[in-house]
Protein backbone atom coordinates (compact mmCIF):
# COMPACT_ATOMS: atom_id res chain seq x y z
CA UNK A 1 0.00 0.00 0.00
CA UNK A 2 2.81 2.39 0.90
CA UNK A 3 4.47 1.82 -2.49
CA UNK A 4 1.18 2.56 -4.24
CA UNK A 5 0.79 5.87 -2.43
CA UNK A 6 4.40 6.81 -3.13
CA UNK A 7 4.00 5.90 -6.80
CA UNK A 8 0.82 7.96 -7.15
CA UNK A 9 2.38 10.91 -5.31
CA UNK A 10 5.49 10.80 -7.50
CA UNK A 11 3.38 10.55 -10.65
CA UNK A 12 1.25 13.52 -9.58
CA UNK A 13 4.28 15.62 -8.71
CA UNK A 14 6.03 14.85 -12.00
CA UNK A 15 2.86 15.52 -13.98
CA UNK A 16 2.34 18.88 -12.29
CA UNK A 17 5.95 19.91 -12.77
CA UNK A 18 6.14 18.91 -16.41
CA UNK A 19 2.70 20.24 -17.35
CA UNK A 20 3.15 23.59 -15.66
CA UNK A 21 -0.04 23.00 -13.70
CA UNK A 22 -0.40 25.65 -11.03
CA UNK A 23 -3.01 24.06 -8.81
CA UNK A 24 -5.67 21.41 -8.25
CA UNK A 25 -8.32 23.37 -10.15
CA UNK A 26 -6.90 21.96 -13.39
CA UNK A 27 -7.63 18.41 -14.52
CA UNK A 28 -5.38 15.89 -12.81
CA UNK A 29 -3.40 13.65 -15.15
CA UNK A 30 -4.33 10.41 -13.38
CA UNK A 31 -6.91 7.76 -14.06
CA UNK A 32 -8.51 7.39 -17.44
CA UNK A 33 -9.41 10.75 -19.03
CA UNK A 34 -11.64 8.92 -21.50
CA UNK A 35 -13.68 7.54 -18.59
CA UNK A 36 -14.11 10.10 -15.79
CA UNK A 37 -16.58 7.74 -14.11
CA UNK A 38 -16.23 5.19 -11.32
CA UNK A 39 -15.94 1.63 -12.68
CA UNK A 40 -18.00 0.30 -9.76
CA UNK A 41 -20.90 2.76 -9.41
CA UNK A 42 -20.78 4.68 -12.67
CA UNK A 43 -20.79 8.05 -10.88
CA UNK A 44 -18.66 10.92 -12.16
CA UNK A 45 -15.32 11.15 -10.38
CA UNK A 46 -14.43 14.34 -8.54
CA UNK A 47 -10.71 14.46 -9.28
CA UNK A 48 -10.09 17.28 -6.78
CA UNK A 49 -11.54 15.09 -4.03
CA UNK A 50 -9.37 12.15 -5.12
CA UNK A 51 -6.19 14.17 -4.71
CA UNK A 52 -4.74 13.30 -1.34
CA UNK A 53 -7.38 10.69 -0.47
CA UNK A 54 -5.96 7.16 -0.80
CA UNK A 55 -9.44 5.68 -0.19
CA UNK A 56 -10.48 6.96 -3.64
CA UNK A 57 -7.81 5.40 -5.87
CA UNK A 58 -5.80 2.25 -6.32
CA UNK A 59 -3.13 0.94 -8.62
CA UNK A 60 -3.61 -2.31 -10.53
CA UNK A 61 -1.16 -3.69 -13.08
CA UNK A 62 0.53 -0.31 -13.46
CA UNK A 63 -2.69 1.63 -13.99
CA UNK A 64 -4.31 4.01 -11.49
CA UNK A 65 -8.05 3.60 -11.00
CA UNK A 66 -10.18 6.33 -9.42
CA UNK A 67 -13.39 5.86 -7.46
CA UNK A 68 -16.37 8.06 -6.62
CA UNK A 69 -16.45 7.03 -2.94
CA UNK A 70 -14.45 5.01 -0.43
CA UNK A 71 -16.87 2.07 -0.65
CA UNK A 72 -15.97 1.39 -4.29
CA UNK A 73 -12.25 0.74 -3.77
CA UNK A 74 -12.66 -2.53 -1.79
CA UNK A 75 -15.31 -3.77 -4.23
CA UNK A 76 -12.92 -3.12 -7.14
CA UNK A 77 -10.01 -4.78 -5.32
CA UNK A 78 -12.06 -7.96 -4.78
CA UNK A 79 -12.39 -8.48 -8.56
CA UNK A 80 -10.43 -5.88 -10.56
CA UNK A 81 -10.51 -7.85 -13.82
CA UNK A 82 -14.29 -8.17 -13.61
CA UNK A 83 -14.78 -4.43 -13.11
CA UNK A 84 -12.32 -3.57 -15.86
CA UNK A 85 -14.00 -5.94 -18.33
CA UNK A 86 -17.57 -5.00 -17.34
CA UNK A 87 -17.63 -1.56 -15.71
CA UNK A 88 -20.81 0.07 -14.44
CA UNK A 89 -22.69 2.21 -16.95
CA UNK A 90 -21.79 5.89 -16.56
CA UNK A 91 -24.45 7.98 -14.84
CA UNK A 92 -25.04 11.43 -16.29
Amino acid sequence: MRNTIQTVALFLFASIVFSGCAGPSQRLPIGNPDRPYCLVMGDRIDEEEVLGNPDLYTEYKGEVYLFCCKGCKPKFEEDPEGWIEEPAEPKE
